[in-house]
């Protein structure tokens, strides 16, 4: 290879080397953009949508707080307000004003310098290779190297561009979707701080605003704002005396009758008490087995009452048997309407008979 296509490669290298820088350059900078502000715009989206939840009668109680809580998404933060004023009205900024407002605009995919670089070298590689080489095949293909290669990274930087897009456009939708609400209630708020020299305010405006106000909109907006101050001061304390109070609880703890308990709950309740006394002065084996004890008494003191339980079903079950085996009651048999129900506890044979007598008056009585 001829010494002078040499030197075209290694300029080559360099300008790709430098391409490289240009391009990982711009990818870092579209991800700062991307991020900018992102945490303070999704929190004021989240804060913008709890005025949906604001009930009708409590606006005006909870908008000086809601706009103080849009306030201090941006104390010692870059970002800038995303709100317009225009002639008194108030919206949420559109993508492209709050991205003009801040300097957030799409970069260029592609190097004005490192293109006209490109051009310089491909330009002297066709010569070069035409007048001393006599071969131009060669001299085009050293040309293509870096458009090509440029072509590649621009593609590349573009589909950053278009993921950071998405990505702020999605925001900036969540703001526009909850913007009503929060803008409706917090709007004298915000005109007060667009037009501060109206209001007797010695600062600068914090928002972007576009025409004047009227009379009647400074007016409405002064007695909005009186109205919100009033009824924040006004704090009534209401005094307690926690004296009485606490002099009657204790009386109703000391006049508290002891709990009824059975002999278990008893036998328990001490063996719990005497573990307690005794905790510090047992060995950890003797610890074990004192607690195994108290299992095993509570286990069998279940059994028991399982088995309890159990009988007394089997034994119901085997009285209604019988009464189900009894011959049907004869009909031509005299009512008698001073029979009386036995009590709902007693499932004898003679009460269930009894019962079924005062059904039977109670029927006939109907009729």
């Amino acid at each position: 290879m001829h010494t002078y296509n040499l030197i075209i490669i290694g300029f080559i290298i360099a300008a790709f080397f430098l391409l490289l820088w240009w391009s990982f350059n711009t990818v870092r900078r579209i991800d700062l953009q991307k991020n900018f502000c992102a945490i303070s715009l999704t929190s004021i989206a989240k804060l913008w949508r709890r005025a949906n939840f604001v009930p009708e009668d409590a606006k005006e109680r909870e908008s000086l707080y809601l706009y103080r809580d849009f306030l201090q998404k941006f104390n010692e933060s870059e970002c800038k307000y995303p709100i317009m004023v225009k002639n008194g009205g108030v919206r949420c900024m559109t993508r492209k004003e709050y991205d003009d407002l801040c300097g957030q605009k799409n970069f260029a995919p592609i190097s004005i310098l490192i293109t006209m670089l490109s051009a310089f070298i491909a330009i002297n590689a066709i010569a070069i290779n035409i007048m001393i080489t006599k071969t131009i095949f060669v001299g085009i293909g050293l040309a293509c190297i870096l458009p090509v290669l440029q072509f590649f990274m621009a593609l590349f930087i573009a589909r950053f561009n278009k993921d950071k897009n998405n990505y702020r456009n999605g925001i900036f939708m969540a703001l526009k979707e909850n913007s009503v609400a929060f803008l409706s209630i917090t709007k004298p708020f915000i005109i007060i701080d667009a037009y501060p020299e109206i209001f007797g305010k010695e600062k600068k405006s914090l928002y972007t605003t576009i025409g004047t106000l009227t009379e009647e909109q400074i007016t409405a907006t002064r007695d909005f704002v009186i109205r919100q101050k009033e009824a924040e001061t006004k704090v009534v304390l209401n005094n307690v005396n926690n004296d009485i109070e606490i002099k009657r609880l204790t009386e109703q703890t000391n006049t508290k009758p002891a709990p009824v308990v059975t002999d278990n709950e008893t036998q328990n309740t001490m063996a719990e008490n005497t573990t307690k006394e005794s905790a510090t002065q047992l060995t950890n084996s003797e610890k074990i087995n004192l607690i195994q004890k108290l299992v095993d008494d509570n286990l069998e003191t279940e059994i028991k009452r399982a088995v309890e339980q159990a009988e007394q079903a089997n034994q119901a079950e085997q009285e209604t048997a019988t009464v189900e085996n009894l011959a049907p009651l004869p009909t031509d048999v005299p009512l008698d309407t001073d029979v009386v129900a036995p009590a709902e506890d007693d499932f004898s044979l003679d009460a269930i008979g009894q019962a079924l007598d005062a059904e039977i008056a109670k029927r006939h009585n109907k009729k």
